[in-house]
């Protein structure tokens, strides 16, 4: 399986091994505190992270979102930005440096796929780095992953609420 390789980190088969993860850590830590001083202007309020088994889900979400006057992080909508720009990295960056929030629909296909993890880690060391910061807003799709799910942070479970529900709660949480 090919290796990719991002500032020190080393992702292979969806496992994470640091080359150096104290610089690395540290030099996040330092790129973040020079955006927050500068003000940090997000190119997309909400990103949405999803497996390809929840596409219609994240569409519809998508659509929904940008008739708030949102700008949204979708594959879809974005489709001309990504191409031709090396995936990894490009998601890594749009994750952790250009989305204010950012919404996961986590199900069993999320927690399984190359892209995804790709997308996961970014996101959860910017929640790492970014205690105080919210940032994660999590929508369990699979029920079962709620028990395996090593999260601690609050979630919506999709199964329990109408999907009108779901974009009120959302624009709730990201609008001023």
């Amino acid at each position: 399986m090919k290796n990719i390789i991002n500032n020190g980190i080393f992702i292979s088969g969806g496992t994470v091994k640091a080359k150096n993860i104290t610089n690395t850590i540290e030099q996040l830590k330092e790129d973040q505190d020079q955006q927050k001083n500068s003000e940090q202007n997000y190119l997309y309020d909400i990103g949405i992270s999803f497996a390809g088994e929840e596409r219609f889900f994240a569409s519809q979400l998508a659509k929904s979102l940008t008739k708030f006057n949102l700008e949204i992080f979708y594959d879809e909508i974005q489709t001309t930005k990504i191409w031709g720009e090396d995936l990894p990295s490009y998601l890594t960056k749009t994750y952790f440096e250009q989305c204010k929030y950012c919404i996961v629909l986590l199900s069993n296909h999320y927690m399984k796929k190359k892209w995804t993890q790709i997308e996961w880690n970014s996101i959860k060391v910017r929640e790492y780095l970014a205690k105080n910061d919210l940032f994660l807003l999590p929508i369990i799709i699979d029920e079962e992953l709620i028990k395996t799910l090593d999260i601690n942070i609050g979630f919506i479970n999709a199964n329990q609420l109408e999907y009108e529900e779901i974009v009120e709660l959302i624009l709730n949480k990201v609008r001023p």
